[in-house]
């Protein structure tokens, strides 16, 4: 009998267990996504090294999403890397994976990316991720203040910039410094969590059929140009 006693105590301890560990697992925002292919792999390998680093460097007041597609004001989409909820901003992060040689300006619409035996035109990051930005200002308006929102670019590749480029664009694991002098709080532990299940909710479903969906919209946009 009382072998039986223990047998249960030690399931329902085990299961206890479980439980809270996974309650108190980072929040990383981690889902499960389509496969990409071809050069979009570079592209995630560079968001992994971002959600790693994330979990590594920030505590339990920072939430992130990654990611996450939302429709935009004209009915297309707009697929952001990273979203970093927390009491000192909402940090919107653009990655890029790139190594050569990087050439544009902040007012250029298309940056080129130049190896030893190619060249790669892609979106310029800035006005891209400023795009973002205007999405999430939109989906959270008469909630939050303009201020709240920041802008950071990644390069996480082996890249070299041409020209000087501003202060939140950064490479290797810049962003992390970056991020943690914004030691303002303008937001409750509260509110963060609620804007983080809000756009968490907002987001389209991470299939397939988003994936293409966000493509089909860039070659609408786009279609003498290459993504990223």
């Amino acid at each position: 009998m009382w072998a039986f006693i223990v047998l249960i105590a030690l399931v329902a301890g085990l299961i206890l267990f479980l439980f809270w560990q996974k309650q108190n697992q980072p929040h990383t925002g981690r889902r499960t996504v389509p496969p990409r292919s071809g050069a979009q792999e570079k592209g995630q390998l560079g968001e992994q090294m971002v959600i790693d680093q994330c979990a590594q460097y920030f505590g339990d007041e920072y939430f992130l999403l990654n990611n996450s597609t939302f429709i935009d004001s004209t009915n297309g989409s707009s697929q952001i890397d990273h979203i970093l909820i927390s009491p000192y901003g909402i940090f919107v992060i653009e990655t890029k994976h790139y190594a050569g040689l990087i050439f544009g300006t902040k007012k250029d619409h298309f940056w080129t990316q130049c190896l030893p035996n190619s060249k790669k035109s892609f979106q310029n990051p800035i006005l891209q991720n400023k795009k973002h930005i205007n999405v999430i200002a939109q989906l959270l308006k008469g909630h939050i203040a303009p201020h709240t929102l920041h802008s950071v670019i990644i390069f996480n590749g082996n890249s070299q910039f041409k020209y000087p480029m501003p202060a939140h664009v950064l490479k290797g694991d810049q962003w992390i410094h970056y991020i943690k002098t914004f030691r303002t709080k303008i937001m409750s532990l509260d509110e963060v969590r609620k804007v983080y299940v809000y756009l968490e909710t907002m987001a389209l479903p991470k299939t397939q059929e988003t994936e293409d969906f966000h493509i089909q919209n860039l070659k609408r946009k786009y279609p003498e140009k290459a993504r990223s």
